[in-house]
């Protein structure tokens, strides 16, 4: 993570609060519209209910984008992507659902996102695994952060995942594979199933 900056850059966007990009301060990026159009300029991600995208762009013009109006962007070399939130992920209420940013951790047989975000009590900040196959329509939540996952969460969610691959399914079994250490085993995963014939 990147440590807070000193304060705002003279003639750019002010420093804000900490958000789940891990930066103080608007940072250089592009926006790729769903047109395939570019935006660059200085980007901050502000997060919570309405979660959006301020944009200055070089010749100061400032805008901002919903996730509904971006297809993605970039920020150094992180990627972040739309996609709807399921607030409460045993609900099948549509008005649960939040349109919201992701980062991309993982592309590959396996995609992995993470969503960070303020928790209404405390304001404390979380977040939460997303994951899927490549081309499901639904993610599966894991949330980060301690006992929020157990094992046997973690094993009912990435078991059917990784099945197709005897070896990492048996890892995955043993109880090795955590929720801080998932990322990578994942990233190993997709790395060894690409070299599959």
């Amino acid at each position: 993570m990147v440590p807070p900056g000193p304060g705002g850059v003279p003639g750019r966007m002010p420093t804000r609060a900490l958000g789940p990009t891990g930066y103080a301060t608007a940072q250089p990026g592009t926006c790729v519209l769903p047109d395939s159009s570019r935006v660059k300029g200085e980007l901050w991600l502000r997060y919570g209910k309405h979660p959006n995208l301020e944009v200055e762009t070089d010749d100061g013009q400032k805008r901002e984008y919903t996730p509904r109006q971006l297809a993605y962007f970039t920020i150094g070399p992180a990627t972040f992507v739309p996609v709807d939130f399921v607030q409460n992920a045993r609900s099948t209420d549509s008005t649960s659902i939040t349109p919201v940013f992701a980062k991309v951790l993982e592309k590959g047989n396996i995609e992995v996102l993470r969503y960070s975000y303020t928790a209404n009590v405390g304001g404390v900040r979380m977040s939460t695994l997303l994951l899927r196959q490549r081309g499901a329509t639904t993610w599966a939540q894991l949330p980060e952060g301690g006992a929020m996952t157990s094992q046997k969460r973690l094993r009912e969610v990435v078991g059917p995942l990784v099945a197709d691959q005897p070896s990492y399914a048996r890892i995955l079994t043993t109880g090795r594979i955590t929720i801080e250490n998932l990322p990578e085993f994942l990233h190993s995963y997709n790395a060894y199933a690409a070299k599959q014939p």
